[in-house]
């Protein structure tokens, strides 16, 4: 049997196909099981983000309460709502 060299030719073209193919199949879910593995990351990584959000806005509500404010305002720094005696009243000059 006579093997031609286009023949040859033809059959060593399609390997080299093959083989690039294979390497880029490869190359393709390594790149791909890589990204995936980073997007866990970065899900897990929100997720730590976010509960601790959540900590924060709950402890920013309890520390700007009113109720805390005005016993902060009361003990530390001496501070009483004024009595109607304390309050001066300033009358509007006529025009």
């Amino acid at each position: 049997m006579l093997i031609n060299r286009a023949t040859v030719s033809v059959a060593l073209v399609a390997w080299a196909f093959v083989v690039v193919s294979a390497l880029m199949v490869v190359h393709c879910k390594h790149t791909l099981r890589s990204k995936v593995s980073e997007l866990q990351s970065l899900s897990a990584e929100l997720e730590r983000a976010q509960v601790e959000l959540g900590q924060l806005l709950l402890e920013e509500g309890t520390v700007a309460s009113y109720d805390r404010i005005d016993r902060y305002s009361a003990d530390a720094l001496k501070m009483r709502a004024p009595t109607h005696s304390d309050t001066i009243w300033l009358a509007q000059p006529d025009t």
